[in-house]
């Protein structure tokens, strides 16, 4: 059913620092239920009998940003295009599934439901607009179409609604720039348009997967503005993916940290610079180019991310963490740090680790 647009129906050199960063302040309710809650998601592809994802665990309350963060090909896009019900139809084996979204269980293998929520209650931008548009239709149409996917509104309305949400974003004289097709707009100007299109049916949950990294710095700066203020506006909630630490300290609220398909760690983004639990955050975050102090080599993480052939057992990290040992063949526990961080080792919290190591 259609509704209207009113909404109604060992010894390790890791430095723990965060190089100048100041980190976003905001205030994190832990009493309210998740805007949306992935408890368990795990997937493969292929014959492969190794899952891709394994045991994806996160959440974002409404009016907060979550940002997940890893290194390319760790699965964060995966996750979400998931999410989304947008994986290549028969490629993608998903083998356990939990979620809840407003609280309600949000199931994977419904294709109705996911096209109803997709667009409506949960919408996405990517990191290259110009492959997300379609190049042979206006702007203004694409924004139309996707209103009158899911609101029972007259192709006026619909127009009306697409000059709205230009405007809305920033775009200059949008009853003209309704008419110009994508080709003809800067690429700061394509990805407001993609966002004007994802927040035109006001969804609770943006999803926004590196929607910065193919614009300049400037640009990247006035689009992740306008998210956060359009986040004010309207109280969504947001997950940013992103591999830019400078992001993530900036804007988030929460931060989940990925590796080789795994959450293994996630908390408010103070705690995750400030005192991160797992080796590969404090690797990750020691990665970081200094703001200040003398110059000196980056810290890198040694070794190289497995594959599906090669992932060993138990702990995903294990191959490459100085603080390895013969328990770390086994699954990890969750630990619960308190506060709402966690992280997936056998040695957390770190003081455990270091007395054992």
């Amino acid at each position: 059913m259609k509704r209207g647009l009113d909404g109604g129906e060992e010894a390790c050199s890791f430095n723990q620092s965060t190089n100048g960063l100041t980190l976003a302040q905001n205030s994190l309710s832990s009493a309210s239920t998740p805007l949306l809650e992935v408890r368990a998601l795990s997937l493969g592809f292929g014959p492969s009998r190794t899952e891709l994802l394994k045991g994806v665990r996160y959440a974002v309350n409404a009016g907060q940003t979550l940002c997940i963060v890893g290194e390319s090909g760790c699965g964060k896009s995966v996750s979400s295009l998931a999410i989304m019900g947008l994986l290549p139809k028969g490629a993608a084996r998903i083998t356990e599934a939990d979620i809840r979204f407003r609280g309600e269980p949000y199931d994977l293998s419904d294709p109705a439901a996911l096209r109803r929520h997709r667009g409506a209650d949960i919408a996405i931008i990517f990191q290259e607009p110009m492959t997300s548009l379609n190049p042979a239709f206006r702007v203004g149409d694409q924004i139309a179409e996707a209103v009158t996917a899911h609101n029972d509104v007259s192709d006026a309305q619909a127009r009306d609604r697409a000059i709205e949400m230009l405007r809305r974003v920033g775009i200059p004289a949008p009853e003209a720039r309704m008419n110009e097709y994508p080709h003809q707009l800067s690429g700061g100007m394509r990805q407001r348009v993609m966002i004007a299109m994802a927040l035109a049916n006001d969804p609770a949950l943006l999803i926004a997967d590196e929607p910065t990294t193919a614009l300049d710095v400037t640009i990247q700066s006035q689009i992740l503005d306008l998210i956060r203020n359009l986040q004010a506006e309207t109280g969504m909630g947001t997950i940013m993916i992103t591999h830019d630490l400078g992001v993530v300290a900036e804007i988030a609220d929460t931060v989940a940290v990925m590796y080789a398909g795994t959450i293994v760690e996630a908390g408010p983004v103070e705690r995750i610079f400030n005192d991160p639990q797992h080796p590969y955050t404090i690797g990750l975050m020691s990665s970081m180019p200094k703001l200040t102090g003398p110059r000196e080599r980056l810290a890198t993480v040694p070794g190289t991310v497995p594959t599906t052939d090669t992932m060993p057992p138990g702990c995903r990290f294990s191959t490459r963490c100085p603080f390895a040992r013969p328990i770390c063949a086994e699954t990890p526990p969750d630990h619960a740090l308190g506060d709402g961080h966690r992280a997936l080792c056998h040695f957390a919290p770190l003081n455990q680790r270091l007395e054992r190591a």
